[in-house]
């Protein structure tokens, strides 16, 4: 696989996790139309944040091995 396209799908997930992790920690703001009342924002939080983390680390790798674009 080409370390360019590695690149571009880390960076779409990256992008696509810290939308969810927006609207999952946001959804317990009642004055946003996306306000869930017995939410379980911090859950989905504690589950987004570690992948957030992973996905640095690996592009962290990729920067030192000068494979990332």
């Amino acid at each position: 696989m080409n370390h360019k396209n590695i690149s571009m799908r880390i960076i779409i997930r990256t992008i696509i996790f810290l939308v969810l992790n927006l609207f999952i920690f946001s959804s317990g703001m009642p004055f946003l139309p996306w306000f869930v009342e017995d939410s379980c924002g911090l859950l989905g939080i504690c589950v987004t944040t570690p992948l957030l983390l992973f996905i640095r680390v690996i592009m962290t790798y990729l920067k030192k091995e000068k494979a990332f674009v």
